[in-house]
C-alpha cells in the first residue's frame, strides 16, 4: 500500500491543465477541495493525502487572500500537507524566476492566523532551490518552509542540493555516473536524453 497519494495542481502541461487536471483545477478551488475530501474519505487513514497548488493570481494582479484561502480549504479537507510553486498559472520555469518571497508572505500569513499550520499541516516551497543555501534559507525565518521539493534543480545537478560547493561533484562525472546507471536500470531512452539535455542546460 502506497504511503500517500498526492493531488497536483501545479501542472501546467496542455495533456493536463487540458482535460481539467493539473493546473487548470486552481480556477475551481471548490471542486480541488472536494477531490482531496472524496480521497480523505475513502482511503486508509494510514495513507496521507497531500497537494501541491500554484499561487493563484498573476504577476500584474496577485491574490495572497485567494491563495490563502485555497490552502486553508485543502487543509480542512484532509490534506496532510501543502506544497506551493512560488509561480502562478502561466509563469514558464525556467523563463520566470520563481517568486519565493511571495511564497515567504503566504506561510507567514496562514502560520499567524491558523494554529493547523503551526502544528500538523506543514507547508512545502517548491522553485528554483539550486543549493542548500538556497534550502536553508527557505526554511527559515518567519516565512519559512517546513521543507522543499526539487524537480529541475536535481535533473540539473543531483549532487549540488545537498552538498555544499566545496563538496560537489564535477558535472561531467555527474552525467557520466547517470548515464551508468540509466544503461544499468535501462532507463528508456526519452527520459535518459530528457535528463542529460536538463544537465547540460546553463541555468545553474
Amino acid at each position: 500500500v502506497a504511503a500517500g497519494g498526492d493531488l497536483n495542481m501545479g501542472c501546467p502541461k496542455p495533456f493536463s491543465a487540458g482535460q481539467g487536471m493539473g493546473q487548470a483545477l486552481l480556477k475551481d478551488p471548490a471542486r480541488a477541495a472536494s477531490i482531496v475530501k472524496e480521497l480523505r474519505r475513502t482511503l486508509p487513514e494510514t495513507v496521507a493525502v497531500s497537494c501541491k497548488i500554484r499561487m493563484l493570481g498573476d504577476a500584474d494582479e496577485p491574490d495572497e487572500a485567494a491563495t490563502a484561502d485555497l490552502v486553508r480549504a485543502l487543509e480542512a479537507a484532509g490534506a496532510a500537507c501543502v506544497a506551493v510553486h512560488c509561480r502562478y498559472a502561466g509563469d514558464d520555469p525556467p523563463k520566470t524566476p520563481a517568486r519565493q518571497d511571495e511564497t515567504r508572505s503566504l506561510f507567514e500569513t496562514l502560520r499567524n492566523e491558523h494554529v493547523a499550520f503551526r502544528e500538523r499541516c506543514p507547508l512545502l516551497a517548491n522553485g528554483d532551490y539550486y543549493s542548500p543555501d538556497a534550502v536553508a534559507t527557505a526554511c527559515s525565518g518567519d516565512g519559512r518552509a517546513d521543507g522543499v521539493l526539487v524537480a529541475r534543480p536535481a535533473l540539473l545537478d543531483p549532487s549540488a542540493i545537498f552538498r555544499t560547493d566545496a563538496d560537489r561533484k564535477a558535472r561531467e562525472d555527474v552525467l557520466k555516473e547517470y548515464l551508468n546507471l540509466a544503461d544499468r536500470y535501462d532507463t528508456h531512452y526519452k527520459n535518459a536524453k530528457y535528463v542529460v539535455m536538463e544537465m547540460r542546460s546553463a541555468r545553474f
